[in-house]
């Protein structure tokens, strides 16, 4: 699989195509045949043997998946809506069925994306008496109060704000490949290879600003634990932290 060995003993299940499974044995005791070191029952997932089956087995599947989470994403981003995904297996023997061959294998691919706006930062809380840095600024003698609402008890403020646009594209492929041969009735050869890969590519832009606690007209919720609705940052010496960010990977 793409990225080199894992270091877990566990198996992704999706690296094998559903065609290529003929049975699921559970055994609840441990056997000799099995390996040992669980402390659970044991599951053994036997994959289309040629000459298990009798006859020739050919199937083929095409279905097409639709996902909208695209139209959240400007054209720059955006990917299909619809996507394919197939998946085959082929089984033969021959020789009065002393020999097998038995190919199967899954394709497929899914585009998909996601807007989002967020705090990365975290939010700052204070009692409505507290002047520390990150307070919001006391009401002015004369003029128009910029905070409505002006909270009375506690009240959270936000440190920044981020807005982030993510395109996913997925392509998942695994197939697997068995020989048998069967030279007499007691004796039995098998080969079995198996390939999977899955492949993730992202692109990402996000836009950012430190708010740096420079208040302008912000309004906040009603009650004792006050959060804003609308935060609103003032720059007027242009010191602002604004940023921009892209990637492919």
């Amino acid at each position: 699989m793409n990225g080199g060995a894992s270091g877990s003993r566990a198996f992704d299940f999706a690296n094998l195509s559903s065609d290529s499974i003929a049975a699921l044995e559970v055994y609840k005791t441990g056997r000799a045949e099995s390996p040992t070191g669980g402390i659970g029952a044991t599951i053994n997932v036997r994959t289309a043997r040629p000459l298990d089956l009798r006859d020739r087995v050919a199937s083929i599947g095409v279905k097409a998946n639709f996902d909208d989470s695209n139209n959240r994403l400007p054209a720059s981003l955006k990917g299909s809506q619809v996507t394919p995904e197939i998946s085959g297996i082929y089984s033969e023997t021959f020789a009065d069925r002393t020999i097998g061959i038995a190919i199967s294998g899954s394709y497929s691919k899914r585009e998909s994306g996601s807007n989002n706006a967020y705090t990365q930062g975290g939010w700052r809380t204070f009692t409505a008496s507290a002047s520390d840095w990150g307070t919001i600024p006391a009401k002015p003698a004369t003029g128009t109060d910029p905070i409505t609402n002006r909270p009375t008890g506690l009240y959270s403020t936000s440190v920044d704000m981020r807005y982030s646009l993510t395109s996913i594209e997925r392509e998942r492929f695994n197939g697997q490949l068995t020989l048998q041969f069967a030279p007499s009735k007691d004796l039995r050869f098998t080969l079995d290879h198996t390939v999977a890969s899955n492949t993730l590519n992202k692109k990402n832009a996000e836009l950012s600003s430190w708010f740096n606690f420079s208040f302008g007209p912000t309004t906040f919720t009603s009650g004792p634990v006050a959060s804003p609705l609308i935060q609103t940052a003032l720059f007027p010496t242009n010191d602002h932290d604004l940023s921009i960010d892209t990637g492919v990977y």
